[in-house]
């Protein structure tokens, strides 16, 4: 195969895992909502102090999204009970966000879905050629960050 061709099969692949990956979700629980509840329930796993959960801020930068988008999100969530929010009793500007029991529920059993079909998957292909691709995969990965890194310096 040449370079473009492999270039294009590989784009093809990824477009293909994409799709895969969104059929991973459905309305019961988006990707979007999903990402929030492993945020909260990892954060809730580190709390030590009193008040349980995060800032909003907090979430939003580990969700790499906009302010806006994670309030309508967490509204939604809120209506569902997956979640709740809190004012900070000491400053009441912020807000915490915390995973609810029945959003753990939901969380794990996502999490038990997706890796059914994941272990089944691995089966399929085999454990060693699953190491070697996931090797790969970072491989590839590191090499493309370093060059998009490289590009972006020269720019």
């Amino acid at each position: 195969m040449t370079e473009q061709e492999i270039c294009e099969q590989f784009l093809k692949a990824m477009q293909r895992m994409g799709r895969v990956g969104d059929s991973l979700f459905s309305e019961k629980l988006t990707h979007n909502e999903f990402v929030a509840l492993c945020i909260l329930s990892e954060a809730q796993k580190r709390e030590k102090q009193e008040e349980k959960g995060i800032y909003v801020s907090m979430l939003v930068s580990g969700m790499q999204s906009s302010a806006p988008a994670v309030s309508r999100l967490l509204r939604t969530m809120e209506e569902e009970e997956l979640i709740e929010r809190r004012v900070d009793r000491k400053d009441r500007r912020n807000t915490f966000v915390s995973i609810t029991e029945k959003g753990q529920k939901t969380l794990q059993e996502k999490f038990d879905w997706m890796g059914t079909i994941f272990v089944n998957a691995i089966h399929k292909i085999g454990a060693d050629k699953m190491e070697v691709m996931l090797a790969l995969l970072e491989d590839f990965a590191s090499g493309m960050e370093e060059r998009i890194k490289e590009m972006k310096q020269h720019v």
